[in-house]
């Protein structure tokens, strides 16, 4: 696998917030559904770094696999390390991806 991690920093989550919302409105059901769900996850961890005060590198990234040419999921630190240096990690696989090895590989 050659995954690629986006990171869900302001700027990337603006565009990538930009695109998936152009994006619902067009194209095939499949797109629409797909845009759809990039649209929550974006919400969902803007929502959450704000209320954690996340900094990077303890952020969301998105998660594409460059042979594949798509987004496979996100993979999340849920938070900065605390005082023994330790994180807290989360990934999400997207249904077309599931079980065939990609949370084992984010994490």
């Amino acid at each position: 696998m050659h995954l690629q991690l986006i990171p869900l920093d302001a700027e990337n989550m603006d565009r990538l917030e930009h695109n998936a919302l152009v994006n619902m409105e067009s194209g095939s059901n499949e797109s629409r559904e797909f845009h759809h769900m990039i649209a929550t996850v974006l919400y969902e961890t803007r929502t959450f770094m704000e209320t954690e005060a996340a900094e990077p590198p303890w952020i969301s990234y998105l998660v594409m696999d460059s042979a594949k040419g798509g987004l496979i999921g996100n993979c999340s630190f849920k938070g900065n390390p605390n005082e023994a240096g330790e994180v807290e990690i989360g990934f999400v696989t997207f249904p077309h991806f599931e079980g065939q090895g990609y949370g084992i590989e984010m994490s």
